[in-house]
């Protein structure tokens, strides 16, 4: 084995991780999903600088690693405590999606810079007193004040997302502030706002947004979803947008959208739209969401021929030949649209990711010319013929879960097939799959297959999903 600069050991449940001791050289560590791995105290041997360690939620305190680490990540591993050990040259870490409420004093790493709570039960942050952070994330947490932050001069990315009812009034302080999320604050936003102008990209979802935003001139992207706002006017003053969310306003104007050509994303999910005539204006648009408009005429997308994402799930489409001129498209998401024709599908030439989930579709013949599609979601299709993928060689990815199917020995001519998900079916011979040398994940669960013997050597696998089988 050759010396290792980037070491990743998923779902091994096993701890074998000493014996990469001296094979890793001076980089990367990650450990993931090891749950029989109660104690990392082995790390301090290895010469790493960036340490991952992500749901493993055995391990014991204390914790002790290897002082010249710059990059430390240990994620969803159910910590309650944790108490590290002077790391001098520790520049990012990320807690996130532990059980912590308290942490000792950060201002010990004189080089931390980037600090990642979210997800975690923190109420208090006095131990932020004396960092000198560029990126702060505490989304989800119990935070009711963040006073504390008011010394935070040198921020420029801050996230609070999801704590409830929390004071921000201090956040019309930290004016070097890029980037902020405030989004689920159930706040009243009002002229707080108004010195931070260096704003390129803020969240306001799920708060009442009183301000006009007139300083926040350097906005790229702005997310403001359900802001409860009765006009729309102040996006006129956004001239700089190139990105923009502003899905569930059930009372939002299309038309005020006519002067910004500019855009290059838009997403207007569960917005009630029927008539969108007034989006042809868009003609930069590269990026599109409609999800959940049902009964929205999506005929005027097809004049925006600079498309090359979009999402248009469940919103009552009944034939795709009104999107047969966005030949750039990369990305389409049909879902949920019950009984759509996917005839001329094929002059998408480009498309190279399809989802058509839950659509009722009966046949996959329409696809077979597609020879750029790389990914295909064809989940929730009952009783579907496949016999049209045969002539789709060039999938990467697959999946056909709960689509009552009983034959798949028309999949063996996927030979560059690395993902396939054919969970909840009535299949009961996988031998056919040992042909696709290139297969590196297979979820076959909640089948009838009685013989795994046939795919257990094939070279790539990563994973291998079996849970309810016949098996003998």
């Amino acid at each position: 084995m050759q010396y290792i600069s980037n070491l990743q050991l998923a779902d091994n449940q096993f701890k074998i991780i000493e014996r990469f001791q001296n094979r890793i050289q001076n980089r990367f560590l990650d450990i993931i999903n090891n749950q029989q791995l109660d104690s990392i105290e082995f790390i301090q041997k290895f010469d790493i600088s960036k340490l991952s360690i992500v749901n493993c939620s055995n391990i014991l305190q204390p914790i002790l690693i290897c002082d010249k680490i710059t990059e430390l990540t240990i994620k969803e591993c159910g910590l309650k405590d944790i108490d590290l050990l002077e790391l001098e040259n520790l520049e990012v870490l990320n807690l996130s999606g532990n059980r912590l409420s308290y942490l000792s004093d950060v201002s010990r790493f004189k080089n931390l810079r980037d600090l990642d709570l979210s997800y975690n039960n923190f109420k208090d942050i006095q131990f932020l007193k004396s960092a000198k952070l560029e990126k702060l994330n505490l989304e989800f947490n119990q935070i009711k004040d963040i006073s504390v932050l008011a010394q935070q001069t040198s921020l420029k990315d801050l996230n609070i997302a999801g704590n409830d009812k929390i004071n921000i009034k201090t956040v019309h302080l930290l004016l070097n502030l890029v980037k902020l999320n405030i989004s689920g604050c159930d706040a009243k936003i009002q002229n707080l706002l108004k010195p931070l102008t260096n704003l390129e990209e803020l969240n306001v979802s799920f708060n009442q947004l009183n301000y006009n935003l007139e300083n926040q001139t350097k906005l790229t992207k702005l997310t403001a979803q359900q802001i409860n706002v009765q006009k729309y006017d102040f996006l006129s003053l956004l001239t700089n947008i190139k990105s923009l969310d502003l899905s569930s306003n059930i009372k939002f104007d299309i038309q005020v959208l006519q002067q910004f050509g500019q855009l290059t994303s838009l997403t207007l999910k569960y917005n009630q739209l029927t008539n969108i005539n007034k989006l042809d204006k868009l003609t930069n648009l590269e990026y599109l969401d409609l999800s959940y408009n049902k009964g929205v005429d999506l005929e005027p997308i097809n004049r925006l021929n600079k498309l090359k994402q979009l999402y248009v799930r469940f919103c009552g489409l009944k034939n795709i030949i009104v999107l047969n001129n966005l030949v750039h498209l990369e990305e389409l998401d049909i879902s949920d649209n019950t009984g759509v024709n996917i005839t001329g599908i094929q002059n998408l030439i480009n498309l190279k990711i399809l989802f058509s989930e839950c659509n009722k579709l009966k046949d996959t013949n329409e696809l077979k010319n597609m020879n750029n599609l790389k990914e295909l979601q064809l989940n929730m299709n009952e009783s579907i013929d496949i016999t049209g993928l045969q002539y789709l060689p060039q999938i990467t990815k697959l999946m056909l879960n709960k689509c009552k199917l009983y034959e798949i020995s028309i999949l063996k001519s996927l030979m560059q097939l690395e993902y396939l998900d054919i969970s909840t079916n009535c299949i009961t011979n996988i031998g056919s799959l040992k042909e696709i040398k290139t297969l590196k994940l297979l979820n076959i669960d909640c089948n009838k297959v009685n013989d795994l013997n046939s795919v257990q050597e094939l070279p790539y696998f990563d994973q291998f999903i079996i849970g309810d089988q016949h098996l003998q």
